[in-house]
């Protein structure tokens, strides 16, 4: 009996043990498809490269809604594998807001967003607001989260926001477009905070000192040959230079006319043929139309509508959820070893070229359709950089980004992969469902109230009840003996 009390006490002592040691190693198991709770590898190597102290302040409402809970315990567990990655570079502090006091005031004026959550109390509907965010702090450096509700994205932005305000040098992006107007605004606003955005000009390009050269076709003039053989030298000399281009113009009539940008004997030099087609699909966006007498919305097979599936998995541009628009799209054929195929159209495309039918209603079914899509974005390695091509100069567009910003996180995964070493690349979004605990009415929280009284006692009753008859009928049969 005592060696089996000592075994006992051992084996307890050693699970403590265990269980103690591993709490400190940031080990985990994830079975799930696509690991979707492991931390991507970005994160891992940024968290542990970090140089600098990293704060982050979690800013969370004393009475959050109970039915949020589980994404509350999702963020404090994601924090508990950063700060194990992290060490102790990484620290956490959590602030627990209430209405009217200093620490909300404070949490407001960094930008934390005041949210309202909606709950069902003694069967009556309410709103209530609340906070759930975080800053994220090294030094003089600040991000702001301003709300954590999306799970897809947590890491993404979390890690994104680490890596800002602990790096060295930001990466540094040069604009360069001969539209008079700004259709960019979006594209500068979400790119700023990641790079370090100048708008240059042909005349100054060459005295920045820049990771990566953005140029769009305004659909209007084109270029010299001096001004190829500028774009041309920031690739060589290992600039990234990611050009939006068309194979055709569109104009506001829907005319298609020649595109003049002149750059096609600079793509082919590199492997890159940007077709005189347009592509389409029944994968597409709806358009609003114009007549003249009326309006109308509409499926567009010209306006192509993809999802990651689309996008070259080898470069870990994980959009899980998201989707992208390229509007009027041209094909781009590659040649060489030193070319690869970015973005592809879905199977069921086809293409028009030479007699073009872009009216809705009017737009004949496809015969070019074949197997694997088109190319619509490539790469290809020129000097010592690279030549990022999309056949579509609407893409970063604001009028397709303000609804979706789809088009533009993919831009910043291409950008981040060629111009930033690919430090977020391998970030994807997590492909969460997320299920709320469902609101249970007065009622039912009476009647499971009483259960969890009645039910154990009545358990313990009915076993001392069974055990009381089975001493009686064993004492039975020890009179009969």
């Amino acid at each position: 009996m005592n060696k089996r009390i000592k075994s006992l006490v051992f084996i307890a002592a050693a699970v403590v043990l265990v269980n103690m040691f591993v709490s400190f190693l940031p080990w985990k198991l994830d079975l799930t498809a696509g690991r979707t709770y492991s931390l991507s590898r970005s994160s891992r190597d940024i968290l542990s490269g970090l140089e600098s102290q990293v704060k982050v302040t979690l800013y969370i409402s004393r009475n959050f809604p109970a039915r949020l809970s589980p994404l509350k315990k999702d963020v404090f567990d994601l924090m508990e594998e950063y700060k194990a990655y992290g060490r102790d570079r990484l620290t956490e502090k959590l602030i627990h807001l209430e209405q009217n006091t200093r620490e909300e005031a404070d949490a407001l004026s960094k930008g934390i967003s005041r949210l309202q959550f909606s709950e069902v109390e003694n069967d009556q509907f309410s709103v209530k607001v609340g906070y759930f965010g975080a800053v994220v702090s090294s030094g003089d450096r600040q991000e702001v989260l301003p709300s954590l509700l999306d799970p897809a994205t947590l890491e993404y932005e979390l890690t994104t926001a680490i890596h800002r305000v602990s790096r060295k040098e930001t990466p540094k992006i040069g604009i360069l477009t001969k539209e008079t107007a700004d259709t960019l605004g979006l594209f500068r606003e979400f790119m700023g905070k990641q790079f370090e955005i100048r708008d240059v000009n042909f005349e100054n390009m060459d005295s920045f000192v820049l990771d990566a050269v953005i140029y769009k076709d305004d659909r209007q003039t084109g270029l010299t040959e001096e001004e190829r053989g500028r774009l041309e030298k920031a690739a060589v000399t290992g600039q990234t230079l990611l050009l939006f281009l068309d194979g055709v113009w569109v104009d506001r009539v829907l005319q298609v006319v020649p595109a003049r940008h002149n750059l096609r004997p600079l793509l082919e030099k590199y492997g890159l043929a940007l077709e005189r087609n347009l592509v389409l699909s029944n994968s597409a966006e709806t358009a609003s139309f114009n007549t003249g007498e009326t309006n109308f919305v509409a499926k567009y097979p010209l306006w192509l509508k993809l999802g990651g599936n689309s996008v070259n998995k080898r470069l870990s541009f994980g959009m899980s959820g998201t989707t992208v628009t390229l509007p009027w799209s041209s094909s781009v054929s590659l040649s060489g070893g030193r070319t690869e195929s970015l973005i592809t159209s879905p199977p069921d495309s086809w293409v028009q070229r030479g007699d073009f039918s872009l009216f809705p209603g009017q737009i004949p079914l496809g015969s070019g359709r074949r197997d694997g899509g088109f190319t619509l974005a490539a790469s290809a390695k020129a000097g010592q950089g690279t030549i990022l091509l999309v056949g579509n100069s609407r893409f970063p567009e604001d009028a397709f980004n303000s609804v979706d910003t789809g088009n533009i996180q993919l831009i910043g995964k291409l950008l981040d992969y060629y111009a930033n070493q690919g430090l977020l690349s391998s970030i994807t979004f997590r492909n969460i469902r997320y299920a709320p605990i469902k609101e249970v009415t007065n009622a039912r929280k009476v009647m499971i109230r009483y259960l969890n009284m009645l039910v154990p006692v009545s358990l313990f009753i009915g076993y001392g009840l069974l055990r009381h008859l089975r001493r009686d009928r064993r004492a039975g049969l020890k009179a009969d003996l």
